[in-house]
């Protein structure tokens, strides 16, 4: 199993995915997978013009470029357990 993995989290659905990424958080902790930065929802209802275009709402946009911003530094983090990992498995 790979310990240097990362995931984000942005959740559509009708409130936002609330509920299912809180369980997809539980269960990637159990799968030590590095949890990046807080859930960002995205409301069916709010962040999309008729439900299928993408138009998000102004308030969430520095949420999700927080969000974005860490992954960076995160993968500089964890690059010396990949390093490692890779160094041992060869």
């Amino acid at each position: 199993m790979n310990e240097s993995t990362t995931h984000q989290k942005v959740g559509y659905g009708l409130y936002g995915a609330v509920m299912a990424v809180q369980k997809l958080r539980a269960q990637a902790g159990a799968l030590r997978m590095a949890d990046i930065g807080p859930q960002v929802a995205r409301s069916l209802r709010e962040d999309f013009v008729n439900f299928t275009e993408f138009g998000p709402r102004e308030l969430r946009t520095a949420e999700l470029h927080g969000l974005v911003d860490e992954l960076p530094a995160w993968a500089g983090a964890l690059g010396p357990l990949r390093a490692a990992a890779s160094g041992a498995s060869a």
